[in-house]
């Protein structure tokens, strides 16, 4: 799944030289409505949108992207919500979503950025990156941080576990921190291959059927004019034949 050795050196120069912190909870809780700070202490790399840019609609904002984050898989602790349609259930997120307004009442955007990285990410990918390693004590001390900020503070929330059991908690803390954000999830999914479990624990069913995959989906195609300028490449799986 890589090489965690320089991925952990990498993200720890991240951590000590970009002069960025975790947000507190009570600032974090305004990180994704229409009072964020943009470009604010957390924040690596963001989406700039003006007044008007982003649509407070949930299935229409293209820039906040919910036609996207509506199909990706959301966490309990998300607000859940009847759809208009009697036999359908779905998460009413709130992460981009004006919360001073109705969504009837916008027809236009509140310009809320998007973020693309934020230190989270990279405390959550240091910790995965230490816990692969062998560094236990540090991957659990920086995804305790991340994990601390979303319960307030209480540290008796903490993860303690070892092992495989770390591993699996990290991930999951990944899920439920970036939940609604994007393809953070997705991308995780496709580089730690884990496709098999997460459709076995999340969409076992649907309303058009038994889910179905091909080994390719977890891949890109390299573009045909990339394989004709170095042809010691080798084609992404499934592709190959394309």
């Amino acid at each position: 799944m890589g090489n965690y050795d320089a991925a952990k050196k990498a993200l720890k120069e991240v951590i000590d030289s970009s002069g960025k912190e975790l947000l507190p909870f009570n600032e974090y809780a305004k990180m994704f409505n229409e009072d964020q700070e943009k470009f604010n202490r957390e924040s690596i790399l963001e989406i700039n949108f003006r007044n008007g840019d982003t649509s407070g609609y949930f299935w229409y904002g293209e820039g906040s992207q919910y036609g996207l984050i509506a199909a990706l898989c959301f966490q309990t602790q998300v607000l859940k919500y009847k759809d208009t349609e009697a036999d359908i259930q779905g998460w009413s997120m709130r992460k981009y979503n004006p919360l001073k307004s109705t969504v009837n009442e916008l027809n236009l955007g509140v310009g809320i950025n998007m973020y693309l990285m934020r230190l989270a990410d990279v405390y959550l990918m240091y910790a995965e990156a230490c816990q692969a390693t062998g560094d236990e004590v540090n991957a659990r001390n920086y995804m305790n941080l991340v994990r601390r900020r979303a319960y307030n503070g209480d540290s008796s929330h903490d993860i303690t576990a070892s092992g495989e059991a770390l591993r699996d908690a990290i991930r999951e803390e990944r899920f439920m921190e970036f939940c609604g954000e994007g393809v953070q999830h997705w991308q995780d999914v496709c580089r730690w291959k884990v496709l098999d479990e997460e459709i076995s624990r999340w969409y076992g069913k649907t309303r058009v059927g038994n889910p179905h995959y091909d080994a390719k989906d977890l891949y890109f195609p390299i573009p045909k004019v990339e394989m004709e300028n170095n042809p010691n490449m080798t084609q992404s799986i499934g592709y190959e034949n394309e």
